[in-house]
Formats: C-alpha cells, structure tokens, sequence
C-alpha cells in the first residue's frame, strides 16, 4: 500500500527534523522545506499530512487536500483559526506531555534561583566576602498554578515532592489531590508567592490577566509565564513593575517573538526574558511522537493530541 505523504515545514528545523524523519523511516514520502516559497512551489493536490509550524494561514485554505495537521509543539493557537478545521474537515494534532520535563526544570530552576539567593551569592563571590545569609525553603512559599492541563499538573506534582503547598486555578475547575483548587484567579493571585502561569491561547485566555488581577499580587511575588504571550497583557505588566505591585518577572513567551530589542523587558531590572526556551522538545522525540501518530492515521485509529476546536486545545 502506497504510504501518504508529509510535507514537513519549520523555518528553522525542517532540515533535522526531516533527516530523522528518512532514517527512522525511508518508506514515508517526504517534502522538507524551511522557506514559505518553496512550500508554494509544492504540487499540494494529493498531499493529505502536514508536520509543522508557523505556517501562513493564507496558505493552508487553499490547501484541498490536506486532512491532517500535527503541530511541532504543545500550542496550535497559530492553526485553530483555519476553517477546515473548525468544520473537522482537517485534524489537529498537538505534541503533548513531551514538554512537561523541560518545563518543569525551567519553573523550578527559577523559583530556587530565586529561593537559595543565588544572584545574591554570586555578588558575594566577586567581592571575595564571606556574609551568611539565610536561604528560603520551598515549603515556606506557596506556588500558585494558572492553567491545570498537563504541565500544569506535572508541575504541581513536582512541588509536591519537595513539600511546597500548591494552589490552582483553571476555568475547567480541575481538581486533584496535587493542588487545593481556588474559587477564582483573584483569590490565587492574592495566596500565591509564586505564580505559575501554563494556560493555552484560546479566545478566552487571551489578555486573561490584566492590571486588576496584578493588583491582587502580593508584593513579594514573583509571576512565571511559561503559557502564551497573549494571556497576559504586557503593558499592564510593565505598569505593575514600575508601580511595586510585582517583584520579579520570569517571561519565557511574548506577544511578538522573537522580542524585539527595544521592548522595555530586555532593560526592566525586575525582569528575567529567555527565548522561549522553557518547552524546548528533542527532535528525535518529537518525530517519535509524530510517527505513532502516522501510523494511526493510516490505520483509522484516533490519533494522540487531537485538539478540540471548540475548546482550542
């Protein structure tokens, strides 16, 4: 049986990723391309699968054919707009719990910087002074996760290991055993020492937090943002900075990536900006989670990650 093709797209990882894609599997037809000229140069008609990322939505509604989508990472807020596949003429896959680890690392790598005063040891060590000062335990801060899927449980289960209560809120209202769950965002803003935020990009959850919920804040706080760029809404952020309402910002997503230069993050000295690093997969892993996927959908079979339009995850 003729094996359906892919055509494989990313701006900056095509290339990698198509290679491992032809030596874990040579009997798959592949088109690999990095630049949105060659993919229009493709003869799309009998082409059904799509592995990729940030493609021009002007693109993909003149692709007929096309039936199945699989995003390179966990968010899809870039294809769920497309109205083929609102109607569920076309599927979409997004990559899920292969992210969880890195994002955990991430959160916690900072949360304990911040704990174990590491910047401040750091400065200690350039004057050459010997000054003992008193770290804090995770036990004696509350985290407070906004956004209960997946990485926001892993999350959770990984500051219960170390004793460190949790608090969560979702407009699903989740509940587990890992987290006491909170009527509203407000009353986790004003509980919470550090707060988490791990929320999809859907209609609902855009510019989600704005100045009033930031007012709620303790002033100690520190906010995460390892989401989207879109759910908070950055002037207001910059306002809670300036005024003392937050402490520490930790923003690994933006509204414009990459960041531009003059944007007032990169300067704020109450601000720590990564390059979206936070869910960074392997390539290796994420061909691996693709390809049980193909084989699904050449078999019929549901496929692992299928968003719900209605729900934009």
């Amino acid at each position: 049986m003729k094996r359906p093709h892919v055509v494989v797209y990313h701006p900056q990882e095509s290339q990698i990723i198509g290679a491992i894609l032809a030596k874990k599997r040579p009997d798959i037809p592949l088109t690999v391309v990095s630049q949105i000229q060659d993919l229009e140069a493709i003869d799309l008609e009998n082409v059904k699968i799509l592995l990729g990322w940030q493609v021009p939505m002007a693109f993909l509604q003149h692709w007929r054919s096309l039936r199945w989508i699989q995003s390179f990472g966990a968010g899809v807020d870039t294809f769920i707009t497309l109205p083929s596949i609102q109607t569920g003429q076309v599927i979409l896959t997004r990559i899920i719990d292969l992210f969880n680890a890195h994002i955990n690392q991430y959160v916690f790598a900072h949360i304990l910087y911040d704990l174990q005063c590491i910047e401040l040891t750091l400065r200690l060590n350039k004057q050459a002074r010997w000054a003992p000062f008193q770290p804090t335990s995770l036990q004696e801060k509350t985290l407070g996760l906004v956004g209960l899927g997946s990485i926001g449980q892993s999350i959770a289960q990984t500051a219960n290991i170390f004793n460190m209560p949790v608090i969560g809120w979702s407009r699903s209202q989740r509940s587990s055993a890992s987290w006491l769950l909170m009527e509203s965002l407000e009353m986790l803003l004003a509980r919470a020492d550090f707060v988490v935020v791990a929320l999809p990009l859907t209609p609902q959850t855009e510019n989600l937090i704005t100045l009033k919920h930031l007012q709620q804040l303790k002033p100690e706080a520190c906010l995460i943002n390892v989401g989207r760029g879109h759910t908070l809404n950055e002037a207001d952020l910059l306002t809670a900075l300036d005024t003392g309402i937050i402490r520490k910002l930790v923003l690994d997503v933006f509204q414009q990536e990459p960041l531009p230069s003059e944007h007032p993050f990169w300067r704020h000295d109450k601000v720590i900006v990564t390059p979206h690093i936070s869910g960074l997969g392997f390539q290796e892993e994420i061909v691996d989670f693709f390809l049980k996927n193909y084989d699904r959908f050449c078999a019929n079979q549901p496929l692992q990650g299928e968003v719900i339009p209605a729900q934009g995850y």
